[in-house]
């Protein structure tokens, strides 16, 4: 009774923390070296703690599809005071107790299989291993100094006096002598229990699932055993050694230092991403749903990078798609291959295609004369740039700012780009020969006829520009298009994306890539996200812009890549050689996404209607 008195008053004293996983299996070393780091600091300053890990299921509905999740909760209970944020531990209660199971509340029956032999080799994080059969729990008591010091001591003089000379007795020997080198010092020896609870509507039902439970661990060398009569007792967590003392065998605890724990059973592993609030994407490699939601990242710029024909259009339609559907975000976008215009009115959007002749009203020296709440469209500096980037070779400094002086000069009183030429025509004539290709075709169409409304959803599709120069157009309306578009996205805090396609094309001129790189800095103040799309990811990262765009975007999609991309790919996403090789061969819709702390192989999946409406070829 006063034991019983004793335990209740410690659970009362006990407090839950909600610990955050993260993604384990596709972090190199130093990441893994980090979060088992980290998890090595927590089992050092919790002298006594009990980490369960609440597996729930559910399911998700999309198009009418259900797809079952498994969903894990990672709690700590302690008495000592963290810095996490607290959480509830809600189970059902016991409503009658046998000797080898337990009858709760609601209906269901509970069941608790235990570890009581460990291989010498423990796996790396093993206990992800039974996430999803049940109730995982991991629990601890730090032994003070004097007390390890003297059990390690007792296990020496113990397999000292077997005077065994078996590997076995040798390897123990090793593991005593490494024990008193860092007890007391930068570690702690720990006693532990660790075993599942699972659930099932039958007792039939709970021999299947110890039976998945001993099928794994006697795959990795471990023993699993069901204490009969103590089966209440570890469901409510309790692993009094006294307690137990008559089922010592199955029950009795195991002792590790902190260092060793911190990697064998680091638990803190989460292979699948469920955000709250977000938009269906696929399936990760468990066949979890993928739930995405980038309001929940550091900022909301998005990298798809994939070779023609791995889906990354697909990939960003989709994405897109759902994020108008979820949260209603504004889009305006630049569609160098028309694949997004013919779906403008799915994406809310006017899709305006540009065609041989046609007049697009992007002249600078009127967008210069319009204002939004973020200020001019263009200033003059912005005129200045665009002016010399595509018209004076860079080389020619004293000409770049001769211009610049010009176009200080006469913005305020030029009307349009064409009366601009016309007074640089009477005052400086080296100047003129290199501008006076704005007022002949294609560039004249360009700057030519009434501004389009920028003031909604809009996409440009640029694929029928083609022909001599045909990039240097493509970017230099790209390049008009995407100030346009910031200055008017940037005008509100309503969710919004601006995508660009094949952004690779625009590598060879730095103020494209300027303009996009301070396009992703500042999106997530006004609420935006930049959606960059490029097959050639070893271009883009070869400009001082593209590299940080790539490097700083809070979230990548890596599809099919060509075997060039390869060493540029590991070396901004610190992905391990295998899973890089993997992207060479993947099927369409199929790579590794990283974002935030999330690093996992997934599977996009368009619906039957979004396959229809987006595919570009017959396969998925």
């Amino acid at each position: 009774m006063k034991q019983e008195q004793q335990t209740k008053k410690k659970k009362i004293e006990e407090k839950i923390y909600e610990l955050e996983p993260g993604p384990f299996e596709l972090l190199d070393d130093n990441e893994r070296d980090r979060l088992e780091n980290d998890f090595q600091q927590l089992l050092n300053l919790v002298d006594r703690g009990t980490i369960i890990v609440i597996s729930k299921q559910s399911e998700y509905e999309y198009e009418n599809e259900k797809y079952p999740i498994i969903f894990n909760k990672f709690l700590l209970a302690t008495t000592t005071d963290l810095q996490y944020n607290q959480a509830k531990l809600e189970r059902p209660k016991i409503a009658k107790a046998h000797p080898d199971y337990v009858e709760l509340e609601n209906g269901l029956l509970a069941q608790s299989a235990v570890f009581y032999r460990f291989p010498d080799i423990v796996p790396e994080g093993f206990l992800a291993e039974y996430f999803g059969l049940g109730d995982i729990v991991f629990k601890w008591e730090a032994l003070d100094p004097v007390s390890a010091a003297s059990a390690i001591d007792r296990t020496r003089k113990r397999l000292e006096s077997a005077n065994s000379n078996d590997s076995f007795t040798i390897r123990k020997m090793n593991k005593v002598t490494q024990l008193q080198g860092i007890i007391g010092g930068q570690a702690k020896l720990l006693r532990f229990w660790t075993y599942v609870t699972y659930y099932g509507e039958s007792k039939a039902e709970l021999k299947d699932k110890f039976n998945q439970v001993r099928s794994i661990a006697k795959s990795r060398l471990f023993d699993v055993d069901i204490p009969r009569f103590y089966q209440g007792a570890l469901y409510n967590f309790r692993v009094d050694v006294d307690f137990f003392m008559p089922f010592y065998n199955s029950i009795r605890p195991h002792y590790v230092d902190t260092i060793t724990a911190s990697w064998q059973f680091y638990p803190l592993i989460s292979e699948d991403l469920i955000d709250e609030n977000g938009i269906f994407l696929g399936f990760s490699d468990s066949g979890s749903p993928v739930l995405f939601n980038p309001y929940r990242r550091n900022n909301y710029n998005i990298i798809v990078l994939g070779e023609t024909g791995s889906g990354k259009s697909m990939t960003s339609k989709v994405f897109l798609k759902r994020m108008i559907e979820k949260f209603g975000v504004k889009i305006y976008g630049i569609d160098p291959e028309n694949e997004y215009v013919k779906n403008a009115k799915i994406f809310n959007a006017e899709g305006i295609i540009v065609r041989k002749n046609q007049l697009l009203g992007l002249d600078p020296f009127k967008l210069y004369r319009i204002t939004t709440t973020e200020g001019r469209l263009l200033d003059v500096d912005d005129v200045a740039e665009i002016l010399s980037t595509f018209y004076i070779p860079q080389e020619n400094i004293a000409l770049i700012n001769r211009l610049r002086a010009y176009v200080n000069d006469f913005a305020s009183e030029s009307e349009s780009i064409f009366e601009f030429v016309g007074k640089i025509k009477k005052s400086d004539t080296e100047l003129y020969n290199y501008l006076k290709g704005i007022e002949a075709p294609p560039d004249s169409y360009v700057f030519d006829g009434d501004i389009p409304d920028f003031q909604h959803n809009i996409i440009f599709g640029l694929k029928e520009i083609s022909g001599y120069g045909a990039s240097r157009l493509k970017a230099l309306i790209t390049t008009l298009v995407t100030i346009i578009f910031q200055k008017y996205a940037f005008s509100d805090r309503e969710k919004g994306y601006i995508f660009i396609d094949e952004a690779w094309l625009f590598v060879k001129y730095p103020i494209t890539m300027s303009l996009l790189e301070n396009l992703s800095r500042r999106a997530r103040k006004y609420n935006k996200g930049l959606l960059f799309i490029t097959q050639r990811p070893y271009d883009v990262a070869a400009t001082e812009a593209g590299r940080t765009i790539l490097e700083q975007s809070a979230t990548t999609i890596l599809l099919r890549q060509k075997e060039a991309s390869i060493k540029t790919l590991k070396e901004i996403y610190n992905i391990r050689e295998e899973e890089a090789n993997s992207l060479i061969n993947a099927e369409p819709g199929h790579g590794i996404l990283r974002s935030g702390n999330y690093l996992l192989r997934i599977y996009v999946q368009p619906s039957r209607e979004e396959f229809e409406l987006f595919r570009t070829s017959g396969e998925w």
